[in-house]
């Protein structure tokens, strides 16, 4: 008998690591899924409860003490003894062929295991010599880990071999307390009873999930789009080109549970926070936090009416910058279909919002191509400030991960 599982539509708030659930569910070609969070956080919890969701309704885990024989198989002993025939005997991967293939507490895992597993997957096979069997295995899996920061960071290789990251942060809220309490408590009073109250919205879910695999086929990419997915990798100075393939195919799962067959640099914005995060450089985010303690001293001591002659210099200077790293007129016209598109920024810092005012002020409303340049150029500035912020998530507390 197959006990409850906790419904994934009852988990409180938690809104961006189920939206990178659904993204790795849609299209296994996001390369995998890294959950980091403290501890309590329902990272577990969350994970299990997405098993409904994969195509095949249930997901394998592989164990903390895991050998190479169980993940990847070994000689059929009881084939051999009872047959005398050299048979392979199936691992975890096989097993876990078309969903999840779980990994909590990724970051204590052997090392060569994991990059094994994650290898793997990306590939989609692997081939197998011991015991006097030779095989090569055709495999397709989706690796999703979890893992506590503070226990232990992954080294930059393994990282970039996840396609995508996301945070569970502590819920902080009393109100938010109080209800995931309410929740746990009702759920192990009455397990079966509490899964029917979320049936519907479950099943809802599932469907979408459903549909938007069908169709993530017909989903395209556009010249423009690649061209603004590559801008994106270069700014958060990625290494390789995994960044921005993972990033399109992101984008393309976004596309595909919004109902369209089609990706807009929105997709990719929001894909960029799931795929860059890990991969941001460190020189990328020190140049960003330096740049954010420059400016507010700047903006909060200087008296208004000595601020006259300075600001000039200070536009010039910000001026400068933008036109050195401001993307190509002709693609932010082409993946903005011609239309000036504003952004919300989302970052808290007060600076930018007021900087957002100040354009919308003064921007005309028709015919001024410029203002397409200015909101593409301070969309990717905002994704690269709310990745510098996301990264801290990456390195835990003890030390860097790259």
């Amino acid at each position: 008998m197959e006990y409850p599982r906790y419904p994934f539509t009852a988990v409180v708030g938690q809104g961006q690591a189920k939206k990178a659930l659904l993204l790795a569910l849609v299209n296994p070609r996001t390369g995998g899924l890294l959950i980091s969070g403290k501890r309590g956080t329902a990272k577990s919890v969350l994970v299990r409860a997405a098993a409904p969701f994969t195509p095949t309704g249930s997901l394998v885990e592989l164990p903390l003490g895991a050998t190479d024989d169980m993940v990847f198989g070994s000689l059929d002993v009881d084939a051999a003894v009872r047959d005398g025939e050299r048979r392979l005997r199936h691992g975890l991967l096989h097993r876990a062929a078309h969903t999840l293939i779980y990994m909590d507490e990724v970051n204590l895992l052997r090392e060569e295991v994991l990059k094994s597993v994650l290898e793997s997957a990306s590939a989609g096979m692997f081939s197998l010599e011991r015991d006097g069997i030779s095989a090569v295995e055709e495999i397709s899996c989706i690796p999703v880990g979890t893992m506590d920061p503070s226990e232990g960071v992954l080294s930059p290789v393994l990282l970039d071999s996840f396609g995508m990251f996301a945070a569970m942060d502590d819920v902080e809220k009393t109100a938010q307390r109080v209800e995931i309490a309410r929740r746990v408590l009702a759920f192990e009073r009455a397990p079966k009873a509490f899964c029917s109250a979320y049936a519907q919205q479950e099943a809802e879910l599932h469907q979408k999930a459903a549909r938007a695999r069908e169709m993530l086929p017909a989903v395209e990419v556009s010249h423009a789009i690649l061209h603004l997915a590559a801008q994106y990798a270069v700014r958060a100075l990625c290494v390789g080109n995994r960044a921005e393939i993972y990033l399109v195919e992101a984008a393309r799962a976004l596309a595909a549970l919004a109902g369209r067959i089609y990706v807009m640099p929105q997709d990719i914005e929001e894909a960029a926070l799931f795929v860059l995060a890990h991969r941001m450089s460190r020189k990328k985010e020190q140049r960003e936090e330096r740049s954010r303690q420059q400016k507010e001293p700047q903006e909060q001591e200087q008296p208004q009416e000595q601020q006259a002659e300075p600001q000039e210099e200070s536009e010039d200077e910000a001026n400068d910058a933008a036109e050195d790293e401001r993307p190509d007129d002709n693609l932010t016209r082409d993946a903005m279909g011609g239309e000036s598109k504003e952004q919300e920024a989302d970052t808290g810092e007060a600076q930018e919002e007021a900087a957002q005012t100040d354009e919308e002020r003064t921007s005309p409303a028709d015919g001024d191509s410029g203002s397409e340049d200015r909101d593409e150029t301070h969309s990717i500035e905002t994704v690269m400030a709310r990745l510098s912020l996301l990264r801290k998530a990456v390195c835990g507390r003890k030390g860097h991960s790259g």
